[in-house]
């Protein structure tokens, strides 16, 4: 990889430290996303704005599915009525 080093490396840090390093790493990440989560306000609209993707979500899954059942009914409903067609045409010779 590139950002590898070519030998191997040893850091000594203490708990607190990786901790800060982590929030700032991931606060930063989000930031790159939009999310920005220094104040309250923000952290809440974020949560807010997760809720909207989630009920969204969920609806267009309920509307995909409704989508794909209709469609299977009506294939089904067609393919039944060839059958019946071609049953009145041979069997039945009305």
């Amino acid at each position: 990889m590139r950002n590898e080093p070519n030998k191997s490396v040893v850091l000594s840090i203490s708990r607190d430290e990786l901790r800060e390093e982590m929030e700032k790493a991931v606060r930063r990440g989000l930031e790159d996303v939009g999310l920005y989560t220094e104040d309250a306000e923000d952290r809440r609209e974020t949560r807010e704005d997760m809720r909207f993707v989630r009920r969204l979500r969920r609806a267009t899954d309920g509307i995909a599915a409704k989508v794909g059942y209709t469609v299977l009914a009506i294939v089904t409903g067609g393919f039944l009525v060839v059958i019946w067609a071609g049953i009145k045409v041979h069997v039945l010779k009305q």
